[in-house]
């Protein structure tokens, strides 16, 4: 019977790894970061770690947008609209809501989180010292198709647009973040949460080559 160490009001959360990955990250706080390009490369018979629609929209409506200078777009039932996350890197964690065959996926050890946010802070610190991390984040990921928004303002990470005098008018995600995926199986049947770290460029401008640190082992507890 698994006995659980999480700190008082902390989530209850755990990491599956695969079994050669397990002693190491237990007994040396050994992690692999990866980042999200990674995981949406990954083969398609790995259906519990592919993550191919991060940040798109799939629209249920025959929807017609017109953009000032007489630019039309039109999405068919279905259609796919989004835009690509900027690269990130992702520690992914779950709890106790993860189908068996989904926690088997990812390799069928599981260790305890004693802290999300401590975890999160060591990650930070640890990674740091490799990358320059802009910006780190952590928390839980929802399962939702976000929003989408007209604007003129000027912003990143627009869709599509039409520029009019140097002014875009563009589709933008109305709250783009990658805290979000779309509501399909098998994610959907996992309680999954996240640390993120935002970074100019990955290391050594490969998004491929994993993250490697140690955190203090101690954040982790043998189930």
């Amino acid at each position: 019977m698994a006995i659980v160490n999480t700190k008082l009001d902390e989530p209850i959360l755990f990491r599956t790894v695969k079994n050669d990955v397990y002693p190491h990250t237990l007994s040396g706080g050994s992690i692999w970061l990866r980042t999200n390009v990674f995981y949406q490369e990954l083969e398609a018979d790995d259906l519990s770690r592919e993550d191919r629609f991060e940040g798109i929209n799939v629209s249920g409506l025959f929807t017609e947008f017109n953009f000032e200078g007489g630019m039309r777009i039109k999405c068919e039932h279905g259609g796919l609209l989004g835009t690509e996350h900027p690269t990130h890197y992702v520690m992914s964690l779950h709890g106790l809501n993860i189908k068996e065959e989904i926690r088997l996926g990812f390799g069928g050890n599981t260790l305890g989180i004693k802290s999300l946010a401590d975890l999160a802070n060591d990650v930070l610190q640890q990674a740091s010292k490799q990358i320059n991390v802009s910006q780190c984040g952590y928390g839980q990921v929802s399962y939702q198709y976000l929003g989408l928004k007209r604007t003129r303002a000027n912003t990143t990470g627009k869709i599509i647009g039409y520029y009019v005098d140097g002014i875009p008018e563009a589709l933008v995600q109305y709250n783009p973040n990658v805290m979000t995926k779309i509501p399909i199986e098998p994610f959907i049947g996992q309680d999954e949460w996240r640390i993120i770290l935002h970074t100019d460029k990955p290391l050594n401008d490969d998004p491929m080559e994993p993250l490697k640190i140690n955190v203090d082992p101690s954040h982790f507890y043998e189930l």
